[in-house]
């Protein structure tokens, strides 16, 4: 027996009595072409009544394929697992909190070497840096970098922070010479 397909009307009236979004991701006509779907499956003796039918994205429907969705393929997560995950997910958040305090810290040594030389504070560009170089050179290092570039005076802020930059390109290939991966 050939199946029929649902008129235009019940399907408006599907769409418009779920707001125009999918039933399973919420999903509107602006990211994804709605169908509607048979909640029980056609294929599994579902009618084509509305309290059977509900509004679908594309993905979601064919994901869902001809399964009802009292039936589950995948295992019940155990919770004592799941806790556990939990646990060493927020131990996780903790130590990278932690992680970038001591980054921040250093940066602001940094900054405080930097200040030695030129009082006006930093730029975001000159603190930008900072961050990025500490990210692969020791803070001993740029700290040293920092002195040699403001020994240089005089010279403007930009030409020292110019200087700065080369010091710390020189140190780069010196540090990957001696470091190869």
């Amino acid at each position: 027996m050939a199946r029929r397909a649902l008129s235009r009307r019940l399907r408006f009236e599907i769409f418009k009595r779920d707001g125009f979004r999918c039933f399973y991701c919420g999903r509107t006509p602006l990211v994804a072409e709605l169908q509607v779907d048979h909640v029980e499956p056609v294929a599994r003796g579902g009618r084509d009544d509305g309290a059977n039918l509900v509004t679908s994205c594309v993905a979601c429907n064919s994901g869902k394929a001809a399964v009802p969705l009292t039936t589950h393929s995948l295992p019940v997560a155990d919770p004592a697992r799941v806790r556990e995950q939990v646990k060493q997910i927020a131990a996780y958040l903790a130590s990278q909190k932690d992680l970038d305090a001591v980054r921040e810290k250093c940066v602001g040594q940094v900054r405080a070497a930097w200040e030695e030389g030129w009082p006006e504070g930093n730029t975001f560009r000159e603190v930008s840096f900072f961050r990025n170089t500490l990210e692969w050179l020791p803070i001993a290092e740029l700290v040293r970098a920092i002195r040699i570039a403001t020994s240089r005076k005089p010279c403007s802020r930009t030409g020292c922070f110019r200087y700065l930059c080369g010091v710390v390109r020189n140190l780069r290939s010196d540090h990957a010479i001696q470091n190869p991966s």
